[in-house]
């Protein structure tokens, strides 16, 4: 940030004084350093309007349309004199800025135009994004139509990412129309025309999960196994493997529904499909009941155990870099920091001792001990989710990540709205990560991020007078609204958990209409929700 500032600085005091070189040259400096598209973007801007020489100026705009087309300066760019026939700003780079502005007429009429005089490639590329234009006015013949041109558009090897990207959007597509076996031929195809493309995964578990939806167990069994040879992290493994038990009680072969259970269990033990299937091989097949658990007096001597079996004892060596650390200057600077009442610059220093310790587990978990007793969650839980990289790990490892910090009123709140205190310390954690002076993008406040426009109705319900919007940024507040938000979404769901979580964070109504899709099953309704971002809440928060 200061390597952007500074001569952002400079540059408005170059033009102050007339001296345009010395401001293009600080400017682009800027621009260099700068932390997002949005500043670097203005710098170029400010540049191209410093600038005495238009080819400059041109050559500045032309590198910004270029290299930040979701930005507003790059549309305004384009309506500039200076670079209206710059032949630095292709076809293919203009009409991406109106797609990413939603010109959809204008940028509808650039890609067709590239269609009918672009190089293979840039066709290509065309032929997809107007399939993206016809989604956005629900042409979805038209839409599937163009990601067949995309595909066929170059020779096959060639553009493999983009022919798997519009296999997959056409999947999407063909799956909303109802017509899940050709769904499941383009999921599938994916893979098939670029492994390593970013959907490849995800296409072939789509395929094996509508597969399974329609009754084609046999090729759930392909798909999933083939998922299973890609996949890499230890969720998504787990994942593949508790459908694999899925598949194998459809077609009534309980042990091998078993075996996938335990492969899922042993894969990540603290992940949603771990722990479902941990818990299926007990016998639990239902979720728990939203009021059902309770906290564990954490053992730091069991959790010490699991530790020193991974890491190593915590010998004389490792007691004696213990001891240096806490008498060190930094880790005093700190503590010093903070009781004169300079938190931020404290957090600062508690940051910059767990990242430069990080490589020593022992010294990792004794900060994060140590800097628990400071209450400093924000800090210490995401510092705690690194030691969660191996096996067998005891409930303390979760209690690291999910400290029972605002315990008194977390409790109170959640016994009044009739659920676990751990549910909310859960929706917490994943909603401001125990910020209590959370603010998101679009205006949700506080710990449990709720917008100032339902806040309002909360306090009408709970009669809670002169509400104020800044209300939101102290605990009680927040933790009172957030509980009873929570606490009517349950009752709405007839205390259901699955539903209910989804619908703390895309809606109640949009959530209800997935678990009535599912048919209310905890599982078909997770894979069933289709923003990756509710789909994490659900899996984390509950």
């Amino acid at each position: 940030e200061t390597s952007y500032q500074a001569p952002l600085l400079l540059a408005g005091i170059e033009v102050q004084r007339n001296n345009a070189d010395a401001a293009v040259t600080a400017y682009r400096a800027a621009a260099d350093d700068a932390p997002t598209a949005a500043k670097a973007a203005e710098a170029l801007w400010l540049l191209a309007e410093a600038s005495n020489d238009d080819e400059i100026a041109s050559g500045a705009l032309a590198t910004l349309v270029a290299n930040y087309p979701i930005t507003g300066r790059a549309l305004e760019a384009l309506d500039d004199p200076r670079v209206v026939n710059n032949p630095e700003i292709t076809p293919i780079q203009r009409a991406t800025v109106y797609l990413n502005h939603r010109e959809n007429e204008d940028a509808t009429d650039a890609f067709e135009a590239i269609v009918d005089t672009g190089g293979p490639e840039d066709v290509a590329l065309a032929q997809y994004n107007l399939g993206i234009l016809s989604e956005r006015t629900e042409d979805w013949q038209a839409a599937i139509g163009y990601y067949d041109a995309a595909i066929a558009a170059v020779a096959p090897g060639e553009s493999d990412n983009l022919r798997a990207q519009a296999s997959w959007d056409k999947g999407t597509v063909l799956e909303l129309l109802g017509l899940t076996s050709d769904a499941i031929t383009a999921y599938a195809a994916v893979s098939d025309f670029s492994s390593s493309a970013e959907r490849a995964p995800e296409g072939l578990f789509r395929a094996g999960y509508l597969s399974y939806i329609i009754g084609r167990s046999d090729d759930s069994f392909v798909y999933w196994n083939r998922y299973l040879n890609v996949a890499q992290a230890a969720e998504d493994i787990a994942r593949g493997d508790y459908w694999l038990a899925e598949a194998s009680l459809a077609i009534g072969d309980t042990d091998s529904a078993a075996t996938y259970l335990a492969a899922a269990a042993n894969a990540d033990q603290l992940d949603y499909y771990g722990m479902r299937a941990a818990a299926r091989l007990t016998g639990e097949t239902a979720l728990p009941d939203a009021s059902e658990v309770t906290p564990q007096e954490p053992d730091w001597n069991r959790y010490e155990v699991w530790l020193a079996g991974w890491a190593g004892p915590e010998d004389e060596a490792a007691t004696a870099a213990r001891n240096a650390l806490f008498a060190g200057d930094s880790w005093r600077g700190a503590i010093d920091l903070y009781e004169a009442g300079l938190a931020d610059s404290a957090d600062a220093q508690f940051s910059a001792l767990l990242a430069d310790n990080a490589s020593d587990a022992w010294l990792t978990y004794r900060l994060i001990r140590a800097i628990s007793e400071y209450h400093r969650p924000w800090i210490t839980s995401p510092a705690a989710s690194g030691l969660l990289g191996e096996p067998d790990a005891p409930p303390e490892a979760l209690q690291l990540m999910y400290p029972l910090e605002y315990w008194a009123l977390v409790r109170k709140e959640a016994a009044a709205n009739g659920f676990s205190p751990l549910l909310l310390l859960a929706l917490i954690r994943q909603e401001s990560l125990y910020d209590p002076g959370a603010v998101s993008s679009a205006n949700a406040l506080g710990l449990t991020q709720v917008v100032p426009s339902t806040a309002k109705g909360i306090a009408r319900d709970l009669g809670v007078e002169d509400f104020k919007e800044s209300d939101l940024l102290t605990a009680k507040t927040s933790l009172q609204f957030g509980a009873y938000y929570l606490g009517t979404t349950l009752i709405g769901f007839g205390g259901a958990l699955p539903p209910t979580v989804a619908g703390y964070n895309a809606g109640p109504g949009t959530s209800g209409a997935w678990w009535e899709d599912a048919s209310l099953d905890p599982d078909l309704f997770l894979e069933s929700v289709p923003y990756a971002e509710t789909r994490l809440f659900v899996e984390v928060v509950q």
